[in-house]
């Protein structure tokens, strides 16, 4: 299979630019009125995975670009939400409780207003079952039933994951790469939320193998080599200082 998605960058800055469109208002850009800080990679990691996803279909289409949009905007809502602190002192409810609240719901709202106005409502329900599973998951850990690394499978995990698998299945394909892909987001998935929640290195060689794993199950070409290419820049970009010395190399499992 041949690469579909020839001007990835190109496509990328597209997309984060019609991200950025939904997320205006009158005063600016919504995000920015928090004390969240959103990083490139932040702004840019779903809709990465999106553009990956679309390169095992016939073509990178009008639906691949709008779930792109429509994952990013509902992962900044989610975690605006997910970082609102659970206490406050009075003078502060507004701007750390309150304000985060409001912009985390206004999102919500955007992202059913793309869905509803791109033609891809289909896609609505795979969206709100991530999303009741991870409120669950979220009174779970308040709870202290689960710990903090199946609440970040959730999170990140499982939203990497259907992001790539909905992308794959808009030009149908075969159960075999379905599954290799959405395995494969699960797992960089939650590398990435290893870094955002600072797990510990158990966890990160736990995930990092899991991307080993499924990239060796790739067949050789491009696309392998994009999958690749884009696992070795996450992992040594933010775990080079944990890397033990003994690690399989990316470029090991690239060659084969």
């Amino acid at each position: 299979m041949n690469i579909k998605v020839r001007n990835f960058d190109l496509e990328l800055t597209l997309i984060l630019a019609r991200v950025y469109k939904y997320l205006k208002i009158n005063s600016g850009i919504s995000i920015d009125i928090l004390n969240t800080k959103f990083s490139k990679l932040d702004m840019s990691f779903y809709p990465i995975l999106a553009l990956l996803a679309a390169q095992c279909s016939k073509g990178l289409s009008k639906k691949n670009r709008t779930l792109a949009v429509a994952s990013q905007v509902l992962f900044l809502s989610t975690e605006i939400h997910n970082q609102i602190p659970e206490n406050a002192g009075k003078n502060q409810f507004a701007k750390q409780i309150q304000l985060p609240i409001l912009v985390g719901d206004l999102l919500f709202s955007r992202f059913y207003e793309i869905l509803c106005k791109e033609d891809c409502i289909e896609y609505l329900n795979h969206y709100l079952d991530y999303i009741a599973n991870l409120n669950h998951k979220w009174v779970d850990y308040l709870e202290q039933k689960i710990d903090i690394e199946e609440l970040s499978a959730n999170c990140y995990g499982e939203l990497a994951s259907l992001v790539m698998e909905l992308n794959m299945n808009i030009n149908s394909n075969t159960n075999y790469w379905t599954k290799i892909v959405k395995r494969y987001g699960y797992a960089m998935g939650n590398l990435y939320g290893a870094y955002k929640l600072n797990l510990g290195q158990k966890e990160i060689i736990k995930y990092w193998d899991m991307v080993l794993e499924t990239i060796d199950l790739m067949p050789g070409g491009e696309i392998k080599d994009s999958f690749s290419q884009f696992a070795q820049e996450l992992y040594y970009n933010l775990f080079q200082n944990l890397i033990p010395e003994n690690r399989v190399p990316l470029s090991c499992v690239a060659e084969k």
